[in-house]
């Protein structure tokens, strides 16, 4: 679905209160909502799929520290700063689950189980999902590749179950954002991709309005 600044995302999280990661899920909310108007079937809310870093300050470098939540996302309000709100909102309160602290302990009992019945486990769960979200940090800074500097960075996470993913990985500044759909879920894609950018338009608006302040500082994946 093409690119974006990172500093864009930014100043569109400083003007909500929220951080890159609701801005995106804001836009996908969005984009979802007018695909359905269009096609004449409206929808209050989809269930989202989303992998939220709970990587502490003092845990190692290397590996992942995340979990996949699932949630129910409104995307009928047509007020992007307001989806962004309700975004951070829900993030939060995930972040803010007690049962989080088990994650390890489950992980660990998943991994003694057989891949295959794993796989089927998840793929299981997953079927119940309307859209995957991935929000990835890449590097800041210029990278290279047999000499040749990397420009831009996409990733196309498979839907694994969902009807569609969509996956933005920043990179050196800059957004690439990703649309997989599956088929036979998803009959009109470039309605779709077209939705989400406009949907993405009208949230980066909310960091060019007059009374957006930009805050200094690092870059805010997720509250």
């Amino acid at each position: 679905c093409g690119e974006r600044p990172l500093a864009a995302l930014q100043r569109a999280a400083d003007a909500t209160g929220g951080t890159v990661n609701d801005v995106l899920l804001a836009a996908v909310a969005g984009a979802l909502a007018a695909y359905h108007r269009t096609h004449g079937r409206p929808v209050p809310a989809v269930r989202v799929t989303m992998p939220i870093s709970i990587r502490r300050p003092d845990d190692p470098m290397g590996g992942n520290r995340f979990v996949p939540a699932r949630f129910t996302l409104p995307v009928d309000d047509p007020d992007p700063r307001a989806r962004v709100k309700i975004a951070g909102a829900i993030v939060r309160g995930w972040r803010a689950e007690p049962a989080l602290a088990s994650t390890d302990l489950l992980a660990a009992g998943l991994n003694l189980l057989p891949r295959p019945l794993v796989a089927r486990l998840f793929a299981g769960m997953l079927r119940s999902i309307d859209v995957d979200v991935v929000d990835v940090p890449g590097l800041d800074h210029p990278a290279f590749l047999g000499g040749a500097r990397i420009e831009r960075l996409w990733a196309f996470a498979p839907p694994t179950g969902a009807a569609l993913s969509v996956t933005l990985l920043s990179h050196a500044g800059t957004c690439g954002i990703g649309l997989a759909c599956d088929r036979r879920a998803v009959a009109d894609p470039e309605l779709l991709a077209t939705c989400l950018d406009a949907a993405l338009a009208e949230v980066l608006a909310l960091g060019r309005e007059p009374h957006a302040t930009a805050r200094s500082g690092a870059i805010r994946r997720s509250a």
